[in-house]
């Protein structure tokens, strides 16, 4: 009984203590994967770009849901400036396909971005017309 008892309070399994996972808000979760958009470790992009696509697809779905991503959409250019910085293709595409989606998400969000655009767009520009998908 001893045991069971350490390994329930050090968190051990076996043990009859549940762990309970940390609960984060949206916006938490928005600025962690804006951040780990840069990440070359594919294991850490993939989360990433799963999690901030996810995001917006989840505060784009529905209309009463679109106000909490306006204020998260200009948050973001320092991040996503500084992994279009990288000028790595592998973290370029998954950023501009970002992008891409912010915009189509709703007119309003695509405006959101505008005060970030002079800082964007001349990195943007480098990619126009170029295939990111050929090594």
């Amino acid at each position: 009984a001893t045991a069971a008892a350490a390994m329930a309070a050090a968190g051990e399994p076996g043990g009859t203590r549940a762990v309970r996972p940390p609960r984060y808000r949206v916006e938490e979760l928005w600025v962690l994967c804006c951040r780990g958009l840069r990440e070359l470790d594919e294991r850490y992009q993939l989360l990433a770009v799963f999690g901030a696509s996810e995001i917006v697809s989840y505060l784009s779905a529905a209309d009463f849901r679109l106000p909490r991503l306006l204020p998260l959409v200009p948050q973001a250019v320092p991040w996503l400036k500084e992994a279009l910085s990288t000028r790595q293709p592998a973290v370029v595409a998954p950023v501009l396909k970002l992008l891409q989606q912010v915009c189509a998400a709703s007119p309003r969000a695509a405006r959101a971005l505008v005060p970030g655009l002079p800082s964007l767009l001349p990195i943007v520009a480098l990619y126009v017309g170029r295939d990111l998908r050929a090594p």
